[in-house]
């Protein structure tokens, strides 16, 4: 796979230049942060001889679907999973050749993109936080909302979360990194590793009293853990966001545990969406929608809104997977 790494970098130059188009923390991003983010500085001979890409070809789904471009792409990552384990999602953003041999070498799922250090900037700001009181203070504003900073590593159960999670400073035509977490429910069982649910927004970033530790799993044919999505609802869960607690920080230490992983790039583009008549790049999918159940396109049209999920934007044209040579 050849890779135009320059074109990428102008692109995340400029994009990150501009505000990010958050809810609430609507800024550029800070110099230093990405400074680190952007960081390109090995070689493409020394990437090359240390990293492999090998495009991946999903299943076909259906005459109709298929016309969609990456739809089976979303549906064959979704269903990526090892008997008795939980399969969970995390992007990586700006996946610089840097940032790729770390991801794959030693950080894992747990590379990091930053996003809480910029919150916690905007939100330790003089300014902000004059700004924010005299809002608490005005009859007109019930709460300034502020983005959720989590005490754990944000993951997600679905594919389609995943990639639109990181949609600020993100062009029409894009590249992300998707860390795929294979965790032995047994992990789960001991509370080694722990999964909670969390609010998108809250009154003050801090506010866990939204958060929920996720204690309801079933396993199905395939042998695959998967929430219980019927008992999360009764006792009202939501899990568009979720964090963990307990996957080490290092590759090594992941392997000890059993934890497994596949790492993949997407090449991203933005397809038109109609979410009335549910059309995708002008085709109607409401039938296949039904008659299929589609679990990889939950939150696509903005499911569950009121708790701030949007109308997914993006869909990868290309997926390859990314491994150590």
């Amino acid at each position: 796979m050849k890779i135009d790494w320059k074109y990428y970098k102008d692109n995340w130059d400029l994009m990150t230049s501009q505000p990010s188009g958050n809810y609430v923390s609507n800024l550029p991003l800070d110099e230093d942060l990405k400074e680190l983010l952007l960081n390109n500085s090995i070689n493409k001979v020394d990437f090359d001889k240390q990293v492999r890409l090998n495009e991946v070809k999903f299943d076909r789904l259906s005459k109709k679907i298929d016309t969609v471009t990456g739809l089976n792409i979303l549906s064959g990552l979704q269903k990526l999973h090892k008997p008795d384990h939980l399969t969970v999602y995390r992007a990586i953003r700006f996946p610089t050749k840097t940032r790729i041999i770390s991801m794959i070498k030693d950080r894992g799922i747990s590379t990091l993109n930053y996003e809480h250090n910029r919150l916690m900037r905007i939100y330790e700001n003089d300014e902000y936080m004059m700004k924010r009181e005299q809002l608490m203070k005005d009859p007109r504003f019930s709460f300034q909302p502020q983005e959720r900073v989590v005490p754990g590593l944000p993951v997600f159960f679905n594919i389609n979360d995943a990639v639109h999670i990181h949609r600020a400073y993100r062009g029409e035509d894009d590249i992300i990194g998707i860390v795929t977490a294979f965790i032995p429910y047994n992990l789960i069982k001991q509370d080694t590793v722990e999964i909670y649910s969390n609010d998108a927004i809250v009154e003050n970033y801090s506010d866990d009293s939204g958060d929920r530790k996720i204690n309801y799993y079933n396993k199905n044919r395939e042998g695959r853990v998967c929430p219980s999505y019927k008992a999360l609802s009764v006792e009202g869960s939501q899990i568009y966001e979720t964090y963990c607690k307990g996957i080490p920080e290092d590759l090594e230490s992941c392997e000890n545990l059993g934890i497994e992983f596949k790492y993949f790039l997407l090449k991203l583009y933005k397809p038109q969406i109609d979410i009335k008549s549910k059309r995708i790049n002008g085709v109607d999918i409401s039938s296949e929608l039904a008659q299929y159940k589609l679990p990889f396109l939950y939150g696509f049209w903005g499911d569950d809104n009121i708790f701030m999920r949007r109308v997914s934007q993006f869909l990868p044209n290309s997926c390859y997977e990314i491994t150590k040579k």
